[in-house]
């Protein structure tokens, strides 16, 4: 043996070169096993430590946002800023779908931005995204969109946009500009689509109103010719025919005038209700009989309005109580009562009931009750009351009938 070494019964020193490196190679798979089972955690290096520094700041400063959506739409990489401006810890947004975090109402729109981008288009920008607070609410934010590669389908890029909305600057901010432009651009759409219908009504009013005149005339003189040996049931008929198209001729006239001065209110002044209602059932006397109904009317007050376009939503509210109604043996009470300063006239009749969801839009163009095909029309009737109503300076609405059926009510001020 020499001097120095002191040997084991395998003949290597322990402190040899030999043993050393067995024993550096055993401590590192000891330490790699001891890393995969969880129980040692390397430190970090220096390297490291700066790129965590790094993040820490770019994270405080910045309000930046960042994701990678994959095929199904699922959030496979989340960084940037979303702690500082919505609360989130990028690790628990981790495996969400993108429209978990997306406000219910932007969820279509923006679901069609990235369709648009995942299937080859160009990259989008300024796509305003309301995303969820972890606290609760939403903050609207601004995200670049633009086709991934691999396992990104996706890739967006987005700001908080809150701040940006809010700070004064001398110029307004650059999405101010852009959301006063559309508005701008919005605002003078419906002005054109409103001078365009005011158009259109005045002329097919006016259009409309000859052939009523023609009606009118032709039923009076018919009967006068054939006069006392014209059958009574015929100069019934004929008296029915002239009553309507008369009645018809003056709503026609109502309507041209108000939209000839749509630009202008109407000149209210008190008006007789109970005239304005025997005149409309006195038009659709025809149609009350044909049904066998009956229309009972409580005394009625005067209100400030205008008696033409009056006897228009009269018309409108009368005949759709005998038509959506009972088919035979049904009845129609019109009511008043007086509401703080105003003053309510009901019209209830029997009938399917309007459903709640409905209540509201049934006064929309072109809409109505959904299922209902018994009785033809194209959903503009209420939509003019509406309109009238709102040109009187009243309100319009429909509630569920004391025994059943529909009320459709009017609202307005009376007259001193």
């Amino acid at each position: 043996m020499e001097q120095g070494f002191e040997t084991n019964t395998d003949g290597k020193a322990p402190y040899g070169p030999q043993r050393i490196l067995e024993r550096h190679r055993r401590m590192a798979a000891r330490i790699e096993e001891l890393r995969t089972n969880g129980a040692v955690r390397p430190e970090p290096g220096p390297r490291a430590i700066a790129s965590l520094s790094r993040d820490a700041f770019f994270a405080s400063t910045s309000r930046e946002l960042r994701w990678a959506l994959d095929q199904e739409g699922r959030l496979q990489l989340v960084d940037g800023a979303w702690q500082t401006v919505l609360g989130w810890l990028p690790e628990q947004l981790q495996g969400w779908y993108w429209e978990e975090i997306v406000f219910s109402g932007d969820r279509v729109r923006v679901g069609e931005v990235l369709s648009r981008v995942a299937a080859g288009g160009a990259p989008e920008h300024d796509v305003e995204v309301r995303l969820a607070l972890a606290g609760g609410g939403h903050r609207l934010t601004l995200w670049s969109f633009q086709a991934g590669s691999g396992t990104d389908s996706i890739l967006g890029l987005g700001r908080d946009a809150t701040e940006l909305e809010v700070q004064p600057t001398k110029q307004p901010p650059r999405l101010l500009q852009r959301r006063n432009a559309k508005l701008a651009a919005r605002l003078s759409e419906l002005e054109a689509n409103y001078s365009a219908v005011d158009r259109f009504a005045g002329t097919a009013a006016h259009q409309l109103a000859e052939p009523l005149v023609i009606a009118e005339s032709s039923a009076i003189l018919l009967a006068e010719e054939l006069g006392a040996d014209l059958d009574p049931m015929l100069r019934s008929r004929l008296d029915a025919i002239g009553r309507g198209a008369a009645r018809a001729r003056r709503l026609m006239d109502a309507l041209l005038v108000d939209a000839r001065t749509g630009g202008c209110p109407p000149v209210l002044r008190p008006v007789a209700l109970a005239s304005v209602v025997d005149e409309t059932l006195a038009s659709l006397e025809h149609q009350i009989q044909e049904r066998s109904a009956s229309v009972v009317v409580v005394p009625l007050p005067q209100v400030h309005g205008d008696p033409g376009l009056l006897s228009v939503v009269f018309d409108n509210l009368v005949s759709n109580a005998l038509k959506y109604g009972p088919r035979s043996g049904g009845r129609v009470d019109i009511t008043a009562e007086r509401i703080a300063d105003r003053v309510r006239i009901s019209v209830a009749s029997g009938g399917m009931p309007i459903p709640a969801d409905q209540a509201e839009r049934i006064f929309q163009p072109f809409h109505r009750v959904p299922g209902e095909r018994r009785v033809p029309g194209i959903g503009l009737g209420l939509t003019i009351c509406a309109r009238l109503m709102e040109r009187l300076d009243g309100e319009i609405g429909v509630e569920p009938g004391a025994e059943g059926g529909n009320a459709f009510w009017i609202d307005l001020r009376p007259a001193a």
